[in-house]
């Protein structure tokens, strides 16, 4: 992600790649993952596509890629909606 600088700190970055403008086009898919962990100590990984060329259905969906449980095994779901593109 490409950093914003404010009074010469960097700031938050504006969710936008750096090297977007420059590939031509060729970037179908900008998928943002996050990670979100409760008091438990349990995780989910989610996955925001900020865009899909491809499919303008995707655009701004949010799915489950990933959830942890304490004393369990992780349970990957990944992203089938890819498979399709």
């Amino acid at each position: 992600m490409k950093d914003v600088y404010k009074n010469g700190k960097i700031s938050n970055s504006d969710g936008a790649p750096a090297w977007e403008k420059s590939s031509a086009g060729y970037m179908f898919q900008i998928v943002h993952c996050v990670r979100e962990e409760d008091e438990e100590g349990n995780e989910t990984y989610t996955a925001t596509f900020n865009k899909s060329k491809t499919d303008a259905s995707l655009q701004g969906q949010r799915m489950v890629v990933l959830t942890t449980e304490q004393g369990k095994q992780p349970n990957f779901m990944g992203l089938p909606e890819l498979e399709r593109l």
